[in-house]
């Protein structure tokens, strides 16, 4: 067997050219990286408790930003993201409130208020209160055209209601600019917290668009 010397700064090694020899110097040199590692682990400052927190929030905030994205649906719809879905709700005064007992579905056309992320609505004894606080779910819907553009939206929730009964809770609710249109008295405060909150927004087409279509079919 030859031998093969290597210089490294000013020294030679001798190193033998052997097959046992060469797998020597390659677990040699593994060896010398993986306790280089620890050694680099073990001098390292361990991470304090706010150093922990906040990488935590950090890694947390990355993946809701990346969750609440906006994306496309299968029919080209821009799918809201859940700020968008309560910026539109904030800006719109009627809704629709669904409700079901038992088989029979009813619905509501509603004037509300976006209260934080409740939606909160007045109403006077009757079927509408009763439906609403009795029921173990209900749907809430808006929509509206956006201003200075050709987009629709759709934002649905979908929660528990119940009624504003504390005093406390009475007089903040009495403090939200809730003005029902009909003059009736609706001295009832409803307030429906989500559990979901989706919506959707897309280009409005020019009518002639169906015209063509139809003519094409």
């Amino acid at each position: 067997m030859h031998a093969t010397s290597a210089t490294a700064s000013s020294s030679t090694v001798t190193i033998s050219a052997s097959p046992a020899g060469i797998a020597r110097c390659a677990r040699s040199t593994v060896t010398t990286a993986a306790e280089r590692d620890r050694r680099a682990d073990a001098t390292a400052p361990p991470l304090t408790p706010a150093m922990r927190s906040g990488l935590s929030s950090l890694l947390q905030g990355v993946g809701a930003a990346h969750s609440d994205a906006m994306t496309t649906d299968r029919l080209g719809m821009t799918v809201l993201s859940t700020d968008e879905c309560y910026e539109l709700l904030r800006g719109a005064q009627v809704g629709r409130l669904a409700i079901s007992i038992g088989v029979h579905p009813d619905i509501f056309p509603i004037n509300y208020v976006l209260d934080g992320k409740s939606i909160v609505f007045r109403t006077a004894e009757g079927t509408k209160l009763a439906a609403s606080v009795l029921t173990p779910a209900v749907a809430f819907e808006a929509d509206g055209v956006i201003e200075a553009s050709d987009e629709a939206w759709s934002v649905v929730v979908k929660g528990r209601a119940r009624e504003v009964e504390s005093i406390e809770a009475l007089l903040d609710a009495l403090d939200l600019p809730l003005y029902p249109w009909q003059g009736a008295p609706k001295h009832r405060f409803v307030r429906i917290d989500a559990d979901r909150v989706t919506g959707r927004r897309f280009a409005v087409i020019d009518p002639s668009m169906w015209r063509e279509r139809a003519d094409l079919a």
